[in-house]
């Protein structure tokens, strides 16, 4: 899950639907522009609460790097650190290998 804003329930109830588990919950940044339920949907699911390493957040969370991965089994999360809108701003490349060795579009 990427940036979430909404409710919990709602993200509960689709990952339920769908049969999905949800593995990590992604904040691209930290700033007062951004309304996050990140952290509560981490908490509720068990899922890892992933932040870049230079968000100096004070409460846990799993930290990335630029260039990391995040292998979800098909489904392989590169993390590119993109600082701009906020220092530790992050962009996603999302590659699905049943579809090819490369990253898709949306």
């Amino acid at each position: 899950m990427c940036d979430p804003i909404d409710d919990p329930s709602s993200y509960l109830q689709l990952a339920e639907r769908n049969g999905t588990k949800i593995r990590h919950v992604i904040d691209t940044h930290v700033h007062v522009d951004h309304v996050s339920t990140g952290r509560k949907l981490a908490e509720l699911t068990g899922a890892k609460y992933v932040l870049h390493t230079s968000a100096g957040a004070r409460y846990p969370f799993f930290w990335v790097n630029d260039s990391d991965l995040l292998d979800l089994g098909n489904v392989q999360i590169q993390v590119l650190h993109t600082p701009g809108h906020t220092p530790e701003h992050l962009c996603l490349l999302v590659t699905d290998k049943t579809r090819g060795p490369e990253p898709g579009s949306c």
